[in-house]
């Protein structure tokens, strides 16, 4: 199905981001500590606590495509370690051509709203310019 290979598309993009822990102790995938974290951000849950919990709770659902210990879901030292430790240019460059592939098809129509914080200034005392690009 297409929900499938979408899993699986989404899987394969976050394989080429490099493990940074050691062979030694790891208890759980590196992908899969990585791969709940971002399944759960944009639903808004934002803080270790809530993914680990969010992912107990859907385990059931996230074992169809992701691979966990027995035991459960990664425990939040082992998510905050994961996250400490991941490169974010590593995380870019193997996630955007995931995104590229879902949207190349797409026709995207963006807002974009510019403004001025007058009341915040930059180190050379100018106002800070903020662009927002809604797509």
């Amino acid at each position: 199905s297409s929900e499938t290979s979408a899993a699986a598309r989404f899987l394969q993009c976050l394989r080429r981001v490099p493990d940074p822990r050691s062979k030694h102790g790891v208890s759980h995938p590196f992908h899969t500590v990585i791969a709940i974290v971002i399944l759960w951000l944009p639903a808004g849950i934002s803080t270790i606590a809530e993914i680990k919990r969010w992912s107990a709770l859907h385990k059931k659902e996230l074992e169809t495509f992701l691979r966990f210990r027995k035991t459960g879901v990664p425990t939040d030292h082992t998510i905050a370690e994961i996250l400490k430790r991941i490169s974010i240019k590593d995380l870019q460059n193997a996630f955007a051509p995931f995104l590229n592939g879902l949207l190349k098809d797409e026709v995207l129509v963006a807002a974009v709203d510019g403004k001025s914080a007058k009341q915040m200034k930059d180190g050379n005392v100018h106002p800070i310019l903020m662009l927002n690009v809604f797509a």
